[in-house]
């Protein structure tokens, strides 16, 4: 059976926004689906069953890209999927044996693509990801132009941006509740399980841009009082934020610092079991 590939070698976020476009492709195709992303981000998509097998590359590894391109190319590959832009990816795409490569135009790369999208900048990112699919489904194609001229996805009520459709809803809170055997030796692992009589808070202070971030002690602030609300706090976060974790969690006694010290999946866990998210 012909394999389908989706290649996202971009940071978790931009990665996590591709979950619609992963979700809508198991969903007409019968046939397995690949990843390709960054070291250390796969489990998490083959985990909640998104896709069905990962190849994971090392940025400026030249020879983890290269044996990437190797193992793909052992497989009968049908549709290559790539919602990132650079140039490493057009030339990666450029080396895979598929029968349909389907990306985003621009002038140059008519040369690297089957199949070319307009980039359609006025559309949040995760339905324009998943917009790739358009040269090949124009059902799909019609869904989003009227979605588009609905204008739904600007429209504000009550200080609210409204809500994404269905069909590109990144959700997965169900499929990671049904992994119960995960979740209670992560607790018993952790030493958790008898802090689950308190609801839980996790705040995740970091971001890879400064710009982006929060005060330390904006966060601490809310940190401590929702601890004296009763609530157990976790502060969360990538290996490269502890600190920033530890700072915030020494505002507010009676938290829990764990950033670095679980996995995406892991986090993910936590998210479904929790109250509240900061």
């Amino acid at each position: 059976m012909a394999t389908n590939v989706v290649i996202q070698t971009a940071f978790l976020g931009d990665l996590l926004l591709s979950i619609p476009l992963l979700k809508r492709i198991k969903s007409f195709s019968d046939e397995p689906l690949a990843l390709v992303c960054k070291h250390g981000l796969g489990e998490f998509f083959l985990k909640t069953k998104l896709v069905d097998q990962v190849f994971e590359i090392q940025k400026g590894d030249s020879e983890s890209y290269e044996k990437a391109v190797q193992d793909l190319n052992l497989l009968e590959l049908n549709m290559v999927f790539a919602p990132h832009q650079s140039l490493r990816t057009h030339f990666f795409v450029s080396r895979l044996k598929a029968i349909h490569k389907i990306g985003f135009a621009n002038k140059w790369n008519w040369f690297f693509f089957t199949n070319r999208v307009k980039k359609d900048l006025s559309l949040p990112d995760a339905i324009r990801q998943q917009s790739l699919l358009t040269s090949i489904d124009p059902d799909f194609k019609a869904l989003i132009k009227k979605y588009k001229h609905s204008r739904v996805a600007y429209k504000i009520e009550n200080s609210l941006l409204s809500a994404p459709p269905a069909w590109s809803s990144m959700d997965l809170k169900n499929n990671i509740l049904e992994d119960k055997s995960t979740w209670a030796r992560f607790l018993e692992r952790r030493g958790l399980s008898a802090k689950r009589d308190k609801p839980w808070v996790l705040i995740f202070p970091g971001s890879v841009w400064a710009t982006k971030r929060w005060t330390p002690e904006g966060f601490g602030d809310v940190a401590k009082k929702l601890v004296a609300q009763g609530y157990e706090v976790f502060l969360m976060g990538a290996p490269n934020e502890e600190r920033l974790c530890e700072d915030i969690a020494a505002m507010a006694p009676g938290s829990y610092m764990l950033a670095g010290q679980t996995t995406i999946y892991e986090s993910a866990l936590m998210l479904a079991h929790s109250a509240l998210v900061i």
